[in-house]
């Protein structure tokens, strides 16, 4: 059976990095950040992400003449089950960074034995959060939540506070927040790549850079 080991490549982080771009496009479209002649050439670079995102997510053995490879990862049930564990044994910081290969071959699930990939070591879980769990405890978790949670609070509060419709520079924050919360969204249920880790982060560090350019008095209380 052909399989996409995560180590190699991600076909999924690939969907999740093509959504992720096309939105963050899409909403530069909508609220006119774009100049005339760049909408031409981003309108055609979003088409075609959009078509390669749907040849990845639906069947495409009826195009293409050959199905792609299924992707070997864990489901989102496997995952729990192994951080539940992982986290009842090492509640506060867990298991270690990037020890998840060891949380799995110490509690990997029943089910995986019946499984197409049960003579796979996985080093990943089905779920960044879950993974982040197990390897780094419950206040590594509470830590990178309290993050998120400041982030949206502050986004919606000056997205709520300030008009849109009549200021350009204040539309911009607002797809790039799209951007981060879909992003954030990913990561509770899909496994997670360097490139999207890194999208997170950079996302969020421009919604907030961005904020504060616009609300300087803000950021000085």
């Amino acid at each position: 059976m052909a399989s996409f080991n995560l180590v190699g490549g991600s076909l999924t982080g690939l969907s999740i990095f093509l959504a992720l771009v096309s939105v963050a496009v899409i909403g530069f479209l909508i609220f006119g950040i774009f100049k005339k002649t760049e909408r031409y050439f981003f309108s055609a670079a979003l088409i075609l992400m959009l078509l390669v995102l749907a040849l990845i997510s639906f069947n495409s053995s009826k195009i293409l003449g050959f199905s792609l490879p299924r992707e070997a990862a864990l489901t989102y049930k496997q995952s729990w089950d192994v951080s539940r564990s992982a986290l009842a044994a090492h509640p506060a910081l867990g298991s270690g960074p990037g020890t998840f290969a060891y949380d799995y071959s110490l509690y990997r699930p029943a089910s995986a034995n019946s499984g197409a990939f049960w003579q796979i070591r996985f080093d990943k879980s089905g779920s960044q959060v879950l993974e982040l769990l197990a390897t780094n405890g419950l206040l590594a978790v509470l830590a990178y939540l309290l993050i998120v949670s400041l982030a949206v609070y502050l986004s919606a509060a000056l997205i709520s506070k300030r008009s849109l419709a009549s200021n350009v520079e204040a539309k911009l924050p607002v797809a790039i927040f799209a951007v981060f919360v879909l992003s954030f969204v990913a990561q509770i249920f899909f496994p997670t790549t360097t490139v999207l880790n890194f999208t997170f982060w950079f996302f969020l560090s421009l919604n907030i850079a961005f904020w504060q350019i616009l609300e300087p008095g803000l950021f000085k209380e």
